[in-house]
């Protein structure tokens, strides 16, 4: 992982297969966290801020 100081812009993305336990389907699911740690605060904030930190643990699922 990774550590983000004030006005930073990181992201995880992670994914897996999971099992309905009532139907024994299988389904995937994606998962994309972004962080940034900072005091303002308006709509466009992941916008106009610069990805600087990214960690990816993504299987092969088939």
């Amino acid at each position: 992982m990774f550590g983000l100081t004030s006005n930073e812009y990181g992201r995880v993305l992670y994914n897996g297969r999971h099992l309905y336990s009532d139907t024994g389907e299988w389904y995937y699911e994606l998962n994309i966290l972004n962080m940034l740690l900072t005091k303002q605060s308006y709509s466009k904030i992941f916008i106009d801020h610069e990805l600087l930190k990214e960690y990816k643990q993504i299987a092969i699922l088939y």
